[in-house]
């Protein structure tokens, strides 16, 4: 048996201390997420979902909406309904459609006027009609209410319904859809422009024939993860998601 001398114990002691304090190999640092802002209407509000679903299947990206009015937009996408108006930011570079929009009125459950013709809707949008009795209701003063003409299915109510008449005077302005939505569900006397693609399971909707295109516009076409998301949303995760708004 051959003995080592103590000095070579000692250099092979001291090697194993050195090797266990050697620094770990550093970490590899993360990658931060691409952050893509995406501008939404207020009445286009729904469409919000199926972008958070295909933000989740795309690496490497956050998403941030924030709502804006079309004319109030800023560069990048923007989610809206009906066909930009010339001038309007995002009109005259990229258009996608992803779903199409159903223009509809809503009453109270309570309301027995359930089958509202066009001219008997414009009447009490305009005030001509002011009282329910006048169409075979109850004797209770007619309540509108409206979106603010920033809104582009107001628009397209003011246009294609109303043609040229002005909301009654007294008409109560909503600030957004949902609003709307409770305004109606509080007062049996009421009445108000809702996109079809909100829920009003628990209302009378009645819809006006106006069908318009939901679209990703942007002032210039979208490139990388921006054009992923817009592939996913005209995709099978995106029409899944908008489905559930705009069957």
């Amino acid at each position: 048996m051959t003995c080592r001398p103590a000095a070579v114990w000692l250099i092979l002691i001291l090697a194993g201390l050195l090797s266990g304090c050697q620094p770990a190999e550093p970490a590899q640092t993360a990658q931060p997420n691409e952050v893509i802002w995406v501008q939404v209407t207020p009445s286009a509000r729904p469409a919000t979902a199926a972008v958070q679903a295909c933000a989740s299947q795309i690496d490497g990206i956050v998403v941030r909406i924030e709502e804006r009015y079309p004319a109030a937009a800023g560069p990048g996408m923007l989610i809206r309904i009906g066909e930009p108006i010339t001038g309007e930011p995002g009109d005259d570079a990229f258009m996608a459609q992803i779903a199409e929009e159903r223009l509809g009125v809503v009453l109270h459950p309570d309301n027995p006027a359930a089958s509202l013709t066009t001219d008997e809707i414009r009447d009490l949008f305009s005030g001509r009609t002011p009282n329910w009795s006048d169409l075979g209701g109850e004797d209770l003063p007619v309540k509108v209410w409206v979106l603010p003409e920033a809104d582009e299915t107001q628009l397209a109510f003011d246009t294609e319904v109303l043609d040229g008449l002005l909301p009654a005077p007294d008409a109560g302005l909503a600030p957004d859809p949902a609003a709307v939505r409770e305004a109606v569900l509080a007062d049996p006397a009421a009445i108000g422009l809702l996109p079809a693609g909100w829920p009003h399971d628990d209302l009378t909707l009645i819809l006006l024939g106006v069908r318009l295109p939901v679209l990703v516009t942007a002032p210039n076409a979208p490139t990388g993860a921006e054009a992923e998301l817009v592939a996913c949303l005209q995709g099978e995760t995106g029409q899944a998601a908008l489905g559930v708004a705009y069957p």
